[in-house]
């Protein structure tokens, strides 16, 4: 099978290294954040809930853990399309995906300014 353009790589003649896998599913969890805040550690949602906040204690987790993890994803993410050019295309793609879903933070954190003015520049950070 002939490509007509040399430069695009799809992912199906690739073998996928985990990691890579590993952060695409990462920046997908956080594409779906909307009205729920994200256990980072877990990989699930949580409930704005009295179990929900107890659930968050009782793992140790916050909202400064919640943008500690984002970064951390963040991160790897650019630095993993330098690293790995053959999966530029598709780092990037999940990268203004999660984009979205962090920007719905805003409304969940609505009264943390601390927390949006560090999202806002890890958001800002990630190439377009």
């Amino acid at each position: 099978m002939e490509r007509s353009d040399e430069s695009k790589i799809s992912l199906e003649f690739l073998p996928v290294p985990e990691h890579i896998k590993t952060l695409l599913m990462d920046l997908e969890l956080l594409s779906r954040i909307k009205d729920k805040k994200i256990s980072i550690k877990r990989k699930e949602f949580v409930e704005k809930s009295f179990y929900g906040t107890f659930k968050r204690f009782i793992t140790r987790e916050d909202r400064f853990k919640t943008l500690e993890g984002i970064d951390h994803i963040i991160s790897n993410a650019i630095a993993a399309v330098t690293q790995y050019p053959d999966y530029k295309e598709i780092i990037m793609k999940y990268l203004q995906k999660a984009k979205v879903g962090m920007k719905n933070l805003f409304t969940i954190y609505d009264t943390d300014e601390g927390f949006k003015g560090k999202l806002t520049i890890i958001i800002e950070l990630i190439p377009k």
